[in-house]
């Protein structure tokens, strides 16, 4: 699928997740590569340094979201499951881009998926797989993130708001090696919220 097959779905999606963002009370407009014109895209994917890694402009987040004081940088990915693995894929630049930035400028960073399910920057890079490119998308280098460790849409905004901890959220309910403010406990996301990982001692 080209560049241009891949951009109408993709827009659609960004508006999507504009409109729920605004539903739930965020300021929210669209930001980084979403601003460029066709043809800073289109330059954009042939720009390199001089040691030849790809300007990180192209993935630039497209949604800035403001829910004072929280302020988060939303990547709406909008590609299909990654062929027959049931798992996203993240190219690995758009994943690099966004701790960057979240990094940087002190900001929370979420890829919202086709599903309207989410995953924070920082747990996607703790999770994430190799891909193997079998054909379709964009070409580019990308991880898989099984759809475990996602967030479901209804409760997607409620966890964003809460605070990142060493890339899990904060949660002082103890399991049996500790609690997530010792960097000790099992869970990836706070018991209360219903998702986590499979039961096992964390680094």
């Amino acid at each position: 699928m080209s560049y241009y097959e891949r951009l109408g779905p993709a827009l659609e999606h960004e508006e999507m997740v504009l409109q729920w963002l605004r539903s739930e009370g965020c300021i929210a407009e669209p930001w980084g590569q979403a601003l460029f014109p066709i043809a800073i895209k289109e330059a954009l994917r042939t720009c390199q340094d001089a040691d030849g890694n790809p300007v990180l402009l192209r993935w630039f987040p497209d949604i800035i979201a403001l829910f004072p004081p929280l302020v988060f940088l939303i990547d709406a990915k909008q590609g299909a499951r990654h062929q027959d693995t049931g798992k996203h894929a993240i190219e690995q630049s758009s994943l690099k881009a966004m701790l960057i930035l979240e990094k940087a400028l002190n900001i929370s960073a979420w890829f919202i998926l086709p599903s309207g399910a989410g995953i924070s920057a920082q747990e996607a890079d703790r999770v994430k797989e190799p891909g193997t490119f079998l054909g379709q998308g964009s070409g580019t280098p990308f991880w898989l993130i099984c759809n475990e460790f996602t967030i479901a849409n209804d409760v997607l905004f409620e966890r964003m708001k809460l605070p990142i901890r060493k890339g899990r959220f904060h949660c002082d309910i103890p399991c049996q090696y500790g609690t997530a403010d010792d960097g000790k406990c099992c869970y990836s996301f706070c018991p209360k919220c219903g998702t986590i990982t499979s039961p096992k001692l964390r680094p």
